[in-house]
């Protein structure tokens, strides 16, 4: 069985939950300095170049899924790692705007129509894209929902607008699903699955008592929540809380069990189906030699 368990710091120690009978491996995916499983943290893993999102890979993907968001203005922003370390040489991001009170993204024409400038737009972007640092709120933590949409511009330069919930499926999951399968890391917890052991995917994007909708639900004094299909479908449609990347973890361990079980009854199915056959075949050649002794010794009289 696979749980969430919300923790708001890298620091912060995962509670044991009580299952009888099993053994339950907690996993840190908000941490990446320093974890075992840094890989499957969003401010660790790299972009490949294959992303509909055309970028020249090797992008960490948080930067990449924040830089896809267009705002209406970006400002001059100075980002540090945490409010405990705020000296200049922290300094992890810095962006400077074109125009000195911030570039206006989209603004209107003499006529009212929205117009994108795709020239700021792109010297955002790339600044952030080459960023070094996890960079979770570029545009400052207070504008965060002042995102317009996010945009996709494909190798051949053809541009899709997403809406918030779209951006969440088409962006964030599809991209992040395809990268966390390939590390060997998320091969070792499906292999915990598989030999029946439970794992807490913990971090801070996940269900937990006082949150709103779905995200409120189903979680016990811990904030454990059990994950299901049923349970993840329903996160990912509520835009209320954000979908971290735990649950997309989650998301991805559960089909893929879910493909394997299918898989093995596929097999037994087959093996079934193919001794049936086999059955049958022995049983006509059996009635056709018995019909050729026959015809033979008819023969010899």
């Amino acid at each position: 069985m696979i749980y969430t368990q919300q923790i708001k710091s890298t620091t912060d120690k995962i509670k044991p939950i009580n299952v009888p009978n099993t053994i339950t491996v907690p996993i840190n995916v908000l941490k990446w300095n320093g974890s075992k499983y840094k890989t499957l943290c969003p401010y660790y893993l790299k972009t490949d170049g294959e992303e509909e999102n055309y970028n020249p890979g090797g992008i960490l993907f948080e930067n990449f899924y924040q830089g896809s968001k267009v705002y209406l203005t970006v400002y001059k922003s100075t980002i540090f790692p945490s409010k405990y370390h705020m000296k200049p040489e922290h300094v992890w991001w810095t962006f400077n705007p074109i125009n000195e009170n911030g570039d206006n993204l989209l603004y209107s024409d003499t006529n009212s129509n929205k117009i994108f400038d795709l020239e700021l737009y792109n010297n955002w972007k790339n600044q952030l894209w080459s960023c070094p640092n996890p960079i979770r709120y570029p545009n400052g933590i207070n504008r965060r929902s002042q995102t317009q949409f996010a945009l996709v511009i494909d190798k051949d330069g053809n541009q899709k607008r997403l809406n918030y919930l779209e951006g969440r499926k088409q962006l964030y999951v599809k991209e992040f699903s395809r990268l966390v399968r390939k590390t060997k890391e998320y091969e070792e917890l499906l292999d915990l699955l598989q030999l029946g052991s439970n794992i807490i995917i913990a971090e801070i994007d996940v269900p937990s008592n006082g949150k709103k909708g779905e995200y409120g639900k189903d979680c016990d004094e811990n904030n454990n929540c059990l994950i299901t299909i049923e349970k993840i479908n329903k996160l990912l449609e509520d835009t209320t809380e954000a979908f971290g990347h735990g649950l997309v973890i989650a998301k991805c361990l559960l089909e893929d069990l879910e493909k394997i079980e299918n898989d093995k009854d596929n097999k037994k199915c087959k093996k079934k189906n193919d001794k049936k056959n086999n059955d049958k075949k022995d049983k006509k050649n059996k009635s056709i030699t018995n019909k050729q002794i026959q015809k033979i010794d008819n023969i010899s009289k």
